[in-house]
């Protein structure tokens, strides 16, 4: 009796100490055999997607922010631009403001709720029409020194990303609450950076909690970062997590 007591007890902590350690006993023998390991491997790990004219799109890093969700097609994000110009009789308010051309762009469709993993890889699509589309103002005569891009919440991102393929050389890019979730602590080239543009300006209004209803990323974005009001929460705004739903889920740029 003795014999089996002590048996036992050295085939518990021999189970406790293993972990991977199966043992299994019986009344005449005790077998012990290793677990076979498995590995399960995710289906969206290295992926590369390509479309017509926009080119391809791969999910290897730094491309992981979207939890290795691939920007959908062009015509599934439904990007529209909107030209004003100062031939346009139908201006934007902005436009009459300073002597500029200006590009509304939205890609509704490409940012609908409550898919935010594909509306951030969606961000890529939507830089990289951007980006051809500045290609075609500089063949145009416009200089990349005069051309401002400004972004809210995912079209800070947006903006970074034409930014980033374009080397940096745009003249100015403004953040406005460039979108937190998915991009916090992630490599430069996924985000809103100050090496997207000559000048980099980041506005930060809403950086609080995301379980208090913020959204804004608090990390420095650019050469200028202005925090209003600390930069969390803002006056007069007491619904803030409706807010954050609705507006996390928009974007223009203009040139001179």
């Amino acid at each position: 009796m003795e014999l089996k007591n002590t048996t036992m007890l050295y085939l518990t902590i021999l189970f406790l100490l293993c972990g991977l350690i199966g043992l299994s006993y019986g009344k005449t023998n005790i077998t012990v055999s290793a677990l076979n390991p498995t590995t399960t491997v995710n289906p969206k790990v290295n992926k590369t997607r390509c479309y017509p004219f926009v080119g391809c799109f791969g999910n290897a890093p730094p491309f992981t922010n979207s939890q290795l969700d691939l920007p959908g097609s062009p015509e599934q994000v439904g990007t529209q631009m909107f030209l004003y110009t100062r031939l346009n009789a139908n201006r934007s308010q902005g436009d009459e403001l300073a002597d500029l051309n200006v590009v509304i762009v939205s890609w509704g469709p490409g940012a609908a709720f409550p898919n935010y993993d594909q509306a951030v890889a969606n961000t890529r699509m939507v830089g990289t029409q951007i980006r051809l589309v500045i290609d075609l103002m500089i063949h145009a005569g416009c200089k990349l020194s005069d051309v401002h891009v400004i972004g809210h919440s995912l079209g800070a991102h947006t903006a970074g990303y034409a930014g980033y393929l374009l080397h940096g050389r745009i003249g100015r890019i403004t953040g406005l609450d460039a979108a937190e979730p998915d991009f916090e602590k992630h490599p430069i080239e996924t985000r809103l950076d100050k090496t997207d543009a000559v000048f980099v300006d980041a506005i930060h209004t809403n950086g609080a909690s995301l379980l208090t209803g913020g959204a804004g990323l608090m990390e420095v974005s650019g050469h200028v970062d202005f925090y209003v009001n600390g930069g969390e929460t803002q006056p007069g705004c007491p619904n803030q997590f409706s807010g954050t739903l609705s507006n996390i889920f928009h974007f223009h740029f203009g040139s001179k």
